[in-house]
């Protein structure tokens, strides 16, 4: 939190001001992101892709090049959180020991790195 609130906060808060927002207010809040349940998944990443680039393996290629990354340097683990409507979303079946674990308005899909 420290480098976040420090370092990656300030270069996008002129652009992304705190308002009621409710998307701006969760950047503006990353504490959310500590919960004792995330704590053996210690990375979390957000994939994006155009409706034009979705659906033609770009987004297997990024999550297994992230995974690679993430293995590089010995993270045991990944979560990546989903909100409704994506939480119904299949996780690939490459993506091995795959948990699920439902909060308040979200779902948290972890995973293991190697």
């Amino acid at each position: 939190m420290k480098r976040f609130r420090g370092e990656w906060l300030p270069s996008v808060a002129e652009r992304w001001p705190l308002t009621d927002d409710p998307l701006v207010r969760i950047l503006h809040d990353p504490e959310r992101m500590l919960l004792p349940e995330l704590e053996p998944y210690p990375a979390h990443f957000h994939i994006d892709l155009l409706p034009s680039h979705q659906g033609q393996g770009y987004g297997r290629a990024l999550i297994g090049r992230f995974f690679g990354a993430l293995e590089a340097q010995d993270v045991p683990a990944v979560h990546l959180g989903l909100t409704p409507p994506l939480a119904d979303v299949t996780v690939p079946e490459w993506i091995t020991s795959t948990s699920w674990w439902w909060g308040p308005g979200s779902a948290v899909a972890s995973a293991r790195c190697g």
